[in-house]
């Protein structure tokens, strides 16, 4: 084989070669660059936790809006501002009786 083979074999396996990295290039950044298909699916992943939480947030907020609603002037709750007072204040009557509810309403089970 002499060297005008060898170049001429090269110049014909170049071409292919070349779209070869090209291709490659392309494709290893399509599953794993910033925009790959792999980010895709981890942000994905990301925007469902986060709606969760979202949802919890506003669960919240409605609560403490209920209960903001209830302390306002013109609807004012005698009973939630006395509980408001005493939590706040610390104050009770020593004929007060205290009782501690869990966090978690009790389910009863059969």
């Amino acid at each position: 084989m002499t060297l005008r083979d060898i170049k001429r074999r090269l110049a014909t396996l170049l071409p292919h070669l070349l779209f070869a990295a090209i291709f490659s290039y392309f494709a290893y950044h399509v599953v794993h660059g910033d925009r790959g298909v792999l980010h895709a699916n981890l942000l994905h992943r990301e925007v469902e936790e986060r709606s969760l939480q979202l949802a919890e947030l506003s669960t919240e907020r409605h609560e403490l809006e209920a209960r903001v609603r209830g302390l306002r002037r013109g609807s004012l709750d005698l009973d939630l501002l006395e509980e408001q007072s005493r939590r706040v204040l610390g104050y009770g009557a020593e004929s007060d009786a205290m009782i501690l509810l869990p966090e978690q309403p009790l389910v009863w089970k059969n």
